[in-house]
């Protein structure tokens, strides 16, 4: 497996986290899955063979060439067989409003395709991604073009409900909404109100998805530390609030969990 990240046009930085490229060559014909928790929309283009993406427990959609998914409460899942290469755009929570002309809550938990969004402007776009662009320079090049492009055509400001966002993130989801809201200097109503529209999540879910990956990605670096040390470093109340998360977001108890080799994969520690 193959999987790495290169670093958008600086403009784009504070609304674009990075581009991605996942390749795995076809060595058999069994099953790859994965899954992923993404707090931003995510923009994918399939250069491989088929793949199929669903929710928990739901049938799954088959993506041939682009897919576009929304923030996640619950992580997705991807299958494939044969050879896969994926170039992604992961987007900061909050970052794609700059770009999508659509409420960020409407692709919350949801797959879409470019033309549901971009219409006309979105099927030009694929067509020359996958026509002109042959290398991952020229797909950053260009994608690099395009969104600069949307960017100002949609003139849509950086503001305080920005910089409350980048501030959850900074924090790792361990601030409180009251001094977000405070910072911000709006109500909380007025804060959860365009945090929907926004990013497609309340604070309280966006806080909560980036302390269970904090945990995650903590215990993966730091595997001797004990599950109380772990949980009370990335904010949580107890270990049985810890437990609680990854039962929620992973099906299992984090000792079941971390039996499983997956959490090693650079892919999957890169999007979860």
């Amino acid at each position: 497996m193959y999987f790495d990240i290169f670093k958008p046009h600086k403009a784009l930085d504070i609304f674009i986290r990075y581009y991605w490229l996942l390749r795995v060559p076809s060595v058999s014909s069994q099953e790859v899955s994965q899954q992923f928790l993404t707090e931003g929309v995510e923009l994918s283009f399939n250069l491989g063979d088929p793949i199929e993406i669903a929710m928990e427990n739901s049938i799954g959609k088959t993506v041939e060439s682009i897919s576009i998914s929304g923030p996640l409460t619950k992580p997705m899942k991807m299958r494939a067989k044969g050879r896969i290469e994926i170039f992604g755009v992961c987007f900061r929570p909050g970052g794609a409003y700059f770009f999508f002309p659509y409420p960020a809550h409407e692709l919350t938990n949801c797959l879409a395709d470019s033309q549901e969004l971009w219409d006309a402007k979105g099927a030009s776009m694929v067509e020359c991604f996958f026509n002109t662009c042959l290398t991952s320079k020229d797909r950053i090049e260009y994608l690099d073009r395009f969104f600069l492009h949307q960017l100002k055509k949609n003139n849509r400001k950086d503001d305080s409900i920005s910089a409350a966002i980048r501030a959850i993130e900074l924090h790792k989801g361990l601030i409180t909404i009251d001094y977000i809201a405070k910072t911000a200097g709006v109500s909380c109503r007025h804060l959860e109100r365009k945090f929907k529209e926004r990013v497609g999540l309340s604070p309280k879910q966006l806080c909560r998805n980036l302390r269970f990956k904090n945990a995650l990605s903590s215990k993966i670096r730091y595997p001797e530390g004990s599950w109380l040390e772990t949980a009370l470093d990335c904010g949580y109340y107890d270990q049985a609030h810890m437990i609680n998360d990854f039962k929620h977001f992973t099906g299992l108890s984090p000792s079941v969990y971390f039996k499983n080799p997956t959490t090693v994969d650079p892919f999957f520690t890169a999007n979860f």
